[in-house]
């Protein structure tokens, strides 16, 4: 099942596998000065990214470039199992901490 969500705007999405949602992706607007490099398809640059939050748990980090500068566009991560009970219940919750948490390094 796929759940989608606004949170301020911006898409969130869970997929679920066997009823617990278990995938994490949502748009985001984070401009940064730099994209770093990773694999490039379609104009979009998909960068490995581990990072371990209390809910969710950060694999990718999708950057694009558009004419008034670079963006990182989309995170990707996988719901922690101790966290899939809360779903979908907690989104903007799990949405803000990773917003918080990114924007500390990017």
């Amino acid at each position: 099942m796929i759940y989608r969500h606004l949170v301020d705007n911006h898409l969130v999405i869970l997929i679920s596998q066997q009823g617990k949602p278990t995938l994490f992706i949502a748009d985001t607007e984070m401009q940064v000065k730099n994209i770093p490099n990773g694999k490039q398809i379609e104009g979009l640059v998909y960068v490995d990214h581990e990072l371990e939050l209390p809910y969710v748990k950060v694999k990718k980090l999708v950057f694009c470039k558009t004419r008034i500068g670079s963006y990182l566009c989309n995170v990707i991560g996988e719901i922690k199992e101790n966290s899939t009970y809360k779903m979908p219940d907690k989104i903007e919750e799990f949405y803000h901490d990773v917003i918080n948490e990114l924007s500390k390094f990017i």
